[in-house]
């Protein structure tokens, strides 16, 4: 598979400020509700207690200053996860020593999606993130299950305020990471690990 070269004028960080992250999650919102996963909610946001709170990673991906995308990575702590008001995760927490949800992910320039996600790959490994969640609907989790490696453990009908049925999915990263490279993005995940992080905060 041919990898697209990263976007120019892009810089990746992750967001600590009240202001910041309720850009995010303005994103977040205002893209569901344009491709019709949700319905538009009075604050103007797609967030929750554990999008807030102070350990979860909130990355975004800026374009001359511009928010062009964003999402979040929920460790797994004393708060539990989104997920878990849904399907039960106790399976995968038991094979993970820290176990983690990918949220929120919108971009509004689609050159942005890889690499943000291979940012938010680096992200895992950084905090040591061995055990991956995502729920998505049908058509995205056969990108994750497919290119990523991701496998299945359950359905939704619904998930919260996203009215449309979906798989919720589970990545190793203990096993992946050393065994993955049959899968198309393996290597491109892992070269962002690899990079200097300036060659991801601002990628030319």
């Amino acid at each position: 598979m041919r990898i697209p070269a990263n976007p120019s004028n892009v810089v990746f960080s992750a967001v600590t400020a009240r202001a910041e992250r309720d850009d995010a999650f303005r994103l977040v919102h205002d893209a569901y509700v344009r491709i019709g996963l949700m319905e538009p909610h009075p604050t103007g946001m797609r967030t929750s207690p554990r999008h807030a709170a102070p350990d979860t990673s909130v990355l975004v991906a800026r374009r001359r200053g511009a928010l062009v995308g964003t999402v979040s990575l929920i460790l797994d702590t004393h708060g539990g996860l989104p997920m878990e008001a849904f399907i039960d995760v106790s399976a995968q927490r038991r094979a993970s020593l820290r176990l983690a949800e990918i949220s929120a992910l919108a971009v509004v320039e689609p050159d942005v999606t890889l690499p943000l996600i291979q940012y938010l790959y680096r992200e895992c490994i950084e905090r040591g993130v061995d055990g991956l969640l995502i729920a998505c609907v049908a058509s995205h989790s056969r990108f994750y299950q497919r290119m990523i490696g991701f496998s299945p453990f359950a359905t939704f009908q619904q998930y919260g305020e996203i009215h449309q049925a979906g798989d919720a999915l589970f990545l190793d990263l203990a096993w992946y990471r050393p065994n993955g490279g049959r899968f198309p993005l393996h290597t491109y995940l892992e070269s962002g690990v690899a990079a200097p992080m300036s060659t991801l905060e601002k990628a030319s």
